[in-house]
């Protein structure tokens, strides 16, 4: 068993030459300094303590003669049996007895506080730790937590394979996908909603191309259609295609679709954003959205509240950029005179 944990500023002091300089560093980039006390039990662990008090309860149960009754485990279900395995020839069969205070008073000794101390103070088996107050102090308690080395290998494997397959595609197609693109038009009378993914020409594509063109591509990607929806096609007519609740169930439909077909999740949970503000899809990568919001109507404050709801969480972390591409008039010719009815 290990235990890890920051004291307070008191103990700190008090116990200096026992604590471990930790330096880390959030997600903004702020500097955190911590002194931790780190220290391990060998015999404390989860199966290692459970052994010993299998131990402990056939001693407890040691006077019972019979082989057909089974010894007592105060903190196992009434009823229930289970099986402990003592060593490597000795395994025993309990049944459950439901006793609370029979349970911690069957584990205290397991604590072994009994340990001489011959450095105050300790937590327990005679284990010197700097004081805790549990009455203001924080206690989190985490068991059979493991790191296997066959986890981070095969993590990296699947990494590795998914790039290979990624980049695989790439050269098939000759389109390597950098980023998507959300266009949003909202009018009076409807709102359209375009998903694009912007990509840059690969293998066979870009072999004929000048440097030029390649940075051109880099900077100003091309796009493909992925999705194209409007309110006509979730079922509104006539003047209900400009209302708010039309542009709603649009900006609805194009997020769960977005999330259904995976287009934002191809790669991994980092995101690389050059000097144009846009994603690129390297190696370990998520790809990101730019939304483009043309026009002003009821179905633009619809979209913007969608995205900012339940309805825009799968979506949301992934906008890197947002645009208004709303055309404004300055100066210009005279209008048209308003129509009047």
């Amino acid at each position: 068993m290990q235990v890890a944990f920051s004291p307070n500023s008191t103990e700190s002091e008090r116990h200096l030459n026992d604590l471990y300089h930790v330096r880390l560093r959030t997600i903004e980039g702020k500097n955190q300094n911590w002194r931790v006390f780190v220290s391990s039990w060998l015999g404390f662990g989860a199966n290692e303590a459970k052994r010993r008090f299998a131990e402990t309860l056939l001693s407890y149960n040691s006077h019972i003669g019979s082989t057909d009754v089974l010894p007592k485990d105060p903190c196992y279900p009434r009823g229930r049996t289970h099986e402990v395995k003592i060593n490597e020839n000795k395994t025993a069969t309990f049944t459950g007895q439901g006793d609370l205070s029979q349970c911690l008073s069957a584990m205290q000794p397991l604590l072994r506080k009994s340990e001489p101390c011959k450095d105050d103070p300790c937590l327990f088996n005679g284990m010197h730790v700097p004081a805790i107050d549990f009455k203001t102090d924080r206690f989190v308690g985490v068991t059979r937590s493991e790191l296997k080395l066959e986890t981070v290998s095969k993590f990296i494997k699947d990494n590795e394979q998914a790039k290979s397959a990624e980049e695989k595609r790439s050269l098939e197609t000759g389109k390597k996908i950098v980023g998507y693109v959300l266009h949003c038009k909202f009018t009076s009378n409807n709102t359209i909603l375009t998903l694009t993914s912007q990509y840059v020409r690969v293998g066979k594509n870009a072999e004929k191309l000048s440097d030029e063109q390649k940075m051109i591509d880099l900077v100003r990607p091309l796009e493909d259609v992925k999705v194209n929806l409007t309110t006509g096609v979730l079922g509104f007519r006539n003047t209900k295609q400009g209302e708010y609740e039309a542009g709603f169930q649009t900006a609805a439909r194009m997020f769960a679709l977005i999330e259904e077909r995976g287009y934002l999740k191809q790669g991994g949970s980092r995101n690389y954003i050059n000097s144009s503000n846009r994603s690129h899809n390297n190696s370990g990568s998520r790809l990101g959205l730019e939304l483009v919001l043309s026009n002003f109507g009821k179905g633009r404050e619809a979209f913007l509240n969608a995205l900012n709801g339940v309805e825009g969480n799968g979506v949301r972390p992934f906008v890197n950029r947002v645009t208004d591409n709303t055309k404004i008039k300055i100066g210009g010719v005279r209008p048209p005179r308003a129509r009047r009815v």
